[in-house]
């Protein structure tokens, strides 16, 4: 291979569609504590006037707001992370056939899913990667640890999103993929 047939590959992020760690009890203690002040209960009992999922959208708004609320009052608010740690989640990492680990990730904050992760993110922190291959062994091979069903699961199921991004766009297209687990035979 030449190397004029490399090319850039593109910014992947990975993001845990529940926002919250709830296997850390003191994430789960706020949480409560957060719906109890909206007169809200982590127990969910649909009716015909409040479906079930309209209740847990509904919940889920209102954590987040307060989560961002408290964030902005008090920057120091949280000791603890709220949400999911990279280290935590990923098992297994590597590009064209070579390790990487979360060092090769940028961590940023949002809204709608809390804590999502970049990699070859197109930043002065981090050289872009190239790759001249495609194929199941080429490109990026992520594991990913998405929690202890039953445990874990406040109000959400065990998924991420990810996003992909060509570094050399300015505008921001995104394509979106959401993956969910399945069972290895």
């Amino acid at each position: 291979m030449y190397e004029k047939d490399f090319v850039d590959f593109p910014g992947i992020t990975v993001c845990n569609l529940d926002p919250f760690d709830t296997s850390k009890p003191q994430v789960l203690a706020y949480l409560k504590e957060k719906l109890a002040e909206k007169n809200l209960s982590s127990e969910i009992h649909a009716t015909n006037e409040h479906p079930a999922l309209f209740q847990v959208r509904y919940a889920m708004k209102a954590l987040k707001a307060s989560e961002m609320y408290d964030r902005d009052i008090n920057k120091s608010f949280l000791d603890y992370e709220m949400g999911f740690k990279l280290e935590d989640m990923l098992v297994s990492c590597y590009f064209n056939g070579e390790k990487c680990d979360s060092s090769n990730f940028t961590k940023f904050y949002t809204f709608e899913y809390g804590n999502c992760f970049t990699y070859n993110k197109n930043d002065n922190e981090h050289k872009i990667h190239k790759t001249s291959r495609y194929g199941t062994n080429s490109g990026l091979t992520l594991e990913l640890f998405t929690g202890f069903p039953g445990k874990q699961d406040l109000f959400l199921g065990k998924f991420f999103t990810l996003f992909l991004k060509q570094n050399d766009l300015s505008n921001f297209l995104l394509t979106v993929l959401t993956v969910t687990k399945r069972k290895l035979l």
